[in-house]
């Protein structure tokens, strides 16, 4: 069975998601999610550990995103942006 990991970049309207699978290789890239196709988008996704950065509406989004999925919170300042 491969494990997939993805994390979901949060902001006002539209968020970026991407995935890597335990070789590290990317499986997942989609740099610009409208917000209403969140849910859709990962609803009939396979079932990954998902990593959110906590902040004001994670929460929130952690909810809406888990579907079976493994949500995890992210402490900002553990948070780092890759060149």
């Amino acid at each position: 069975m491969i494990t997939l990991y993805a994390g979901i970049d949060i902001a006002k309207n539209v968020f970026a998601l991407h995935g890597v699978n335990t070789a590290e290789a990317v499986v997942l890239r989609q740099p610009k999610v409208p917000r209403a196709r969140l849910h859709e988008s990962r609803r009939h996704a396979a079932r990954c550990t998902i990593g959110i950065e906590a902040c004001s509406g994670a929460l929130h989004w952690a909810r809406y995103a888990s579907h079976g999925h493994t949500v995890n919170l992210i402490a900002p300042n553990l948070v780092a942006p890759t060149a």
